[in-house]
């Protein structure tokens, strides 16, 4: 039993890194997140929230490969908007683990 449970984390952890490439819409834009390109946002969004300015001309590709230009206000906006759909196939995930231990 405690072997079948093990594959099937296994199975939802595997999802999950699936989902989290999934597409983010923003104001109707499809924006696609690596590991990476969320470490990169992370680092802008702690450079405006420590008050600094973000580099002229700031902005993100789109999954299109077109350039979005955001100032600082739109630019936390669009990074809530990513944490928050990550967060929620974070959850999923762990919601659905959790059911697994349920006896």
């Amino acid at each position: 039993m405690q072997e079948i449970i093990k594959e099937q984390r296994s199975e939802i952890s595997k999802i999950r890194k699936r989902d989290l490439t999934f597409p983010v819409l923003f104001n109707g834009t499809k924006f696609t997140f690596t590991d990476s390109s969320v470490a990169e946002l992370t680092l802008y969004l702690s450079v405006t929230n420590s008050g600094l300015p973000l580099p002229d001309g700031f902005g993100w590709m789109d999954d299109g490969n077109d350039f979005l230009e955001m100032d600082a206000d739109s630019f936390v906006l669009f990074a809530k908007e990513v944490m928050s759909a990550r967060w929620l196939r974070w959850r999923e995930s762990w919601d659905k683990k959790s059911k697994l231990n349920v006896k």
